[in-house]
């Protein structure tokens, strides 16, 4: 969730007091991965689905906003956030046989001042080792924010456990807020970057951080602007193959800005926009969607609404459309954007993912459902054969609750996660239906 909004959601749970149950890498975040074998049974027989509930009960108000990453060996490990009564943490599990069973549910610490962290993102290198990264910060009753932070923790391959966290910001820079951070492993090392607000929350930058060894040191730039307003936050990177890689995010003067790397991730060309001036009026402005990409070719997915003068920070807004935009030249121009929402599956839609098979096939997640609060909603996987033209989908969880509101038990969060690896989807989600909780859905794809 983005933490600008903690101080409010925070407030609201104090007062109710509720309680309930450096090598080349072999993935980037949730964006999409590949290149992993060996997951189907034996003789290549498939493999059946998983559909499990990860998070078991932890003693939170709700559980929302899970990452995924899988690793070139198999090893599936997840993130998420748990909103307890006054304070929110980022919790972590491994498993090791597809999803079938889970090691520990591990608690990532904060420094002792500090009562919220959230706004997970994971990634793994060729080797098989993970790293997770969060943003955390103190928070009072009155809404007063201090101790903030942005951090990494590394897990070796084979280990159960996370090690100790690493600060990658300045403790003493006077920040409004870090928010929306974002790492991913590329063929040159860690990228890392996450929106940095001034102090008055007026304005906010986007700095971009990268490691050669590790995560043990970090080099720091900044994304070049865009333009007069200085808003840009909800990045996202994509690899494509060797040193090539995408960039988005939301940004105020391009509505949603794709830049290109040509050397993992360490410098960036001019950006582009991606949406058209007249859908500028219909961003949600959150991070929703992501991008895939493959040699010259890079997929976007984004949400338009119509709910956007509506919606404030207690809220989220619906999705009255999703669409797939397609670059075909590396990212210089637009050459098509399709809706690719299904309309019989409902009205609106929340929380859109996308991934990239080897096969060159292109998988979308997402909630849909009649408007906010609507019981009978679904959770829903499309799969599209024919280049991002059509996405025939098929339920993966219903009823849930179609969501917008921040301050509830049934919040979903601001993204969820999905990948595909080695022949199989693996979706990350939150099934609201009764006591909100994280779900891991793994199944082959066709």
């Amino acid at each position: 969730m983005s933490l600008r909004y903690l101080i409010a959601m925070s407030l609201v749970l104090v007062g109710c007091g509720s309680s309930s149950d450096g090598s080349p890498a072999a993935s980037g975040g949730a964006a999409g991965m590949g290149g992993m074998a060996g997951l189907g049974g034996a003789a290549g027989a498939p493999e059946p689905p998983v559909d499990v509930i990860v998070s078991t009960p932890s003693g939170a108000v709700n559980e929302d906003e899970p990452s995924i990453v899988v690793t070139a060996g198999g090893r599936i490990v997840m993130a998420w956030d748990n909103r307890l009564s006054g304070a929110f943490q980022v919790a972590a599990r491994v498993s090791d046989d597809g999803g079938k069973t889970w090691g520990e549910i591990q608690t990532l610490p904060l420094k002792p001042e500090q009562n919220v962290a959230a706004n997970t993102s994971l990634t793994a290198t060729e080797d098989g080792t993970v790293f997770l990264s969060w943003g955390a910060e103190k928070v009072t009753q009155t809404g007063q924010r201090s101790e903030l932070g942005v951090y990494v923790a590394k897990l070796p391959p084979d280990a159960p456990a996370f090690g100790a966290p690493m600060e990658v910001t300045d403790p003493a820079a006077e920040v409004g807020v870090y928010d929306q951070p974002f790492i991913a492993a590329t063929s040159q090392g860690l990228f890392l970057a996450y929106s940095q607000f001034s102090t008055s929350l007026m304005s906010a930058k986007m700095v971009t951080r990268f490691s050669q060894d590790g995560g043990a040191t970090w080099s720091t730039s900044e994304l070049p602007s865009t333009g007069l307003q200085g808003f840009m936050n909800g990045v996202q990177l994509c690899r494509a193959e060797g040193d090539r890689a995408y960039l988005t995010m939301v940004d105020a003067n391009l509505g949603i800005a794709l830049w290109r790397s040509d050397d993992g991730g360490q410098s960036f060309g001019d950006a582009i926009s991606i949406p058209l001036p007249e859908e500028f009026g219909q961003l949600t402005f959150m991070r929703d969607g992501n991008c895939v990409a493959h040699g010259e070719d890079v997929w976007i997915l984004y949400g338009l609404s119509d709910d956007v003068a509506t919606s404030n920070h207690e809220k989220i807004a619906h999705l009255s459309s999703l669409r797939l935009a397609h670059s075909g030249d590396g990212g210089q121009s637009i050459e098509s954007r399709v809706d690719v929402g299904d309309p019989s599956a409902g009205k609106y839609f929340l929380l859109s993912r996308l991934a990239r098979e080897d096969s060159g096939a292109l998988d979308i997640t997402y909630y849909a459902g009649s408007g906010d609060g609507d019981d009978q909603a679904s959770y829903r996987w499309g799969r599209s054969t024919d280049g991002g033209k059509t996405f025939p989908t098929t339920v993966l969880r219903s009823p849930v609750v179609f969501e917008q509101s921040r301050v509830t038990s049934k919040f979903l969060g601001d993204y969820m996660g999905l990948v595909w690896q080695g022949g199989r989807l693996y979706s990350a989600f939150v099934d609201n239906s009764a006591a909100s909780h994280i779900v891991l859905h793994a199944e082959d794809t066709p």
